[in-house]
């Protein structure tokens, strides 16, 4: 408040809207999501005065925000919005991902599951760009609390164009750990649904997989490749060319030591 007080003496509304900013989180750690918001309105109304770009894209940051722990879905919704539109116009990845992160949030809470998973994995290219890493776990782990929810061959598309975005983005390690959980959640979704039923669903996902990987600069990484090359197998089995299919099955087990027993999968397959 002294801040805001000399900033307002100064003349310096650039100040006093980051002063308000501040007050406005100070807020929302104590709880008071009244004050927070008033506070965060505050805020918004001297940045978009001041006119500067980036103040405006923090300020509706924390304004939805505190929208969202007051409670006032519709209203955090349009700011997170706004502020989203203004940083993919200013081409600021970081905040453009945070928006995402809280509409995904908004959309959660809302009870629109799907809306929330397509709003993380819009945020791939960007996330991986910023290349936060402990960012980009926090938010595949949100997808996968919502692909364990919706169990769907739409959810597990959103969730394998999400992972393979932020491959580049990871570590060795995690890039296997994200290869293996995506391969794990394609075998267990063939196995619910069912070959048949699931001829259709794995055209789809790689498809859009093989369309966004392919649109990306620089070289494919080998856990989309591996993935890719899952997915070409499955849909084989799936349309009955089953000789083409073990095929690549077999490869890709020697690749992974036969860390996914793919061969014995069609096996157990052949036989149910």
């Amino acid at each position: 408040r002294d801040g805001y007080l000399a900033a307002e003496r100064a003349d310096d509304v650039k100040e006093q809207s980051t002063f308000k900013a501040d007050e406005s989180r100070i807020y929302m750690l104590r709880g008071d999501y009244k004050s927070a918001v008033a506070s965060a309105e505050e805020a918004l109304k001297k940045a978009l005065w001041s006119r500067d770009e980036a103040l405006k894209v923090g300020a509706y940051g924390t304004l939805a925000r505190a929208l969202i722990f007051a409670g006032d879905l519709p209203r955090a919704k349009e700011n997170a919005l706004a502020g989203r539109d203004l940083a993919l116009e200013r081409d600021i990845p970081s905040q453009l991902v945070a928006f995402q992160v809280d509409l995904s949030d908004i959309e959660r809470q809302s009870g629109d599951l799907v809306d929330a998973l397509a709003r993380l994995r819009e945020a791939g290219d960007a996330l991986a760009i910023v290349g936060n890493e402990e960012r980009i776990k926090q938010v595949l782990t949100k997808s996968g609390e919502l692909l364990a929810t919706l169990d769907s061959w739409e959810a597990l598309t959103d969730t394998a164009l999400l992972a393979t975005a932020v491959l580049p983005a990871l570590e060795p390690s995690d890039r296997s750990n994200v290869c293996s959980f995506m391969v794990l959640s394609t075998l267990n979704r063939i196995k619910k649904a069912g070959w048949q039923e699931s001829r259709d669903g794995l055209w789809r996902l790689r498809t859009e997989l093989q369309d966004a990987v392919a649109g990306r600069p620089g070289p494919v990484p080998e856990q989309a490749q591996f993935l890719l090359d899952l997915l070409e197998a499955c849909h084989d089995y799936a349309k009955g060319n089953q000789a083409a299919a073990l095929a690549i099955m077999q490869r890709l087990d020697s690749l992974s030591a036969g860390g996914f027993q793919l061969v014995n999968f069609l096996a157990h397959a052949a036989n149910a």
